[in-house]
């Protein structure tokens, strides 16, 4: 589930394309990539121990503030995809993942995501110091490995 390529710690979260997914030309619709990418971000914090429900337990939420799609190829009914999620950045906070969708070896689209931590009033806020939040860091790694 996790690659290392240099400094950089690489998380990896498998998904199978599902038919409904994919528009009249048979590939997935652009907008269910964020799906995608959600669903790889939610796993690469709760593989760590940082699940929203203990953001959430402590007053805290994670926002997404920008995502930036580059598409490069499509995706079609049934491929499986791996999206690989790597920690760039870490402020007080926010942070920044780089997010690749892969088909086999084939770049299907790379995003940037900015997340803000805010408190339960939506206003920005230092991360809650939990348990493995270290992961976030570039380079560094979780103390569950």
């Amino acid at each position: 589930q996790y690659e290392r390529k240099g400094d950089e710690l690489i998380h990896k979260t498998k998904i199978k394309v599902r038919f409904y997914e994919c528009d009249v030309y048979g590939h997935v619709n652009h907008a269910v990539y964020l799906n995608y990418l959600e669903c790889a971000r939610i796993d690469f914090l709760n593989t760590n121990n940082l699940s929203m429900k203990a953001f959430q337990d402590m007053g805290y939420r994670l926002f997404i503030a920008q995502i930036n799609i580059n598409f490069k190829n499509s995706a079609e009914h049934d491929d499986l995809l791996i999206i690989k999620t790597t920690p760039l950045e870490l402020g007080k906070s926010y942070g920044i993942f780089r997010q690749t969708v892969l088909k086999e070896n084939i770049k299907i689209c790379e995003a940037e995501v900015k997340w803000v931590c805010v408190n339960d009033k939506g206003k920005p806020s230092r991360l809650p110091d939990l348990p493995g939040i270290s992961v976030l860091n570039p380079g560094m790694e979780s103390a569950n490995r």
